[in-house]
């Protein structure tokens, strides 16, 4: 790679960040992102765990974060 152009890549992510970013924009374009989110079987786990959190998503998020040992603020900035 250039080294002019190194300084702007982003380092090695998770590829797992990859997979959540595309299904992110897939949810984005659809035209019902409600039956979108339905169609992925992973988003039957996620829905339950924010079920659980009392039906707060960010709440879920930072939750399980923390349970995993993981930063928040470090996967959403890898999400960006």
């Amino acid at each position: 790679m250039n080294k002019l152009f190194q300084q702007y890549s982003k380092p090695n992510v998770n590829p797992q960040f990859s997979n959540i970013k595309r299904m992110m924009n897939t949810i984005k374009t659809a035209t019902n992102p409600k039956q979108a989110l339905m169609q992925n079987p992973q988003m039957q786990q996620v829905m339950q765990l924010v079920q659980q959190s009392g039906g707060d998503p960010k709440t879920a998020f930072y939750k399980l974060a923390e349970q995993k040992g993981v930063d928040p603020q470090s996967v959403l900035d890898a999400l960006k």
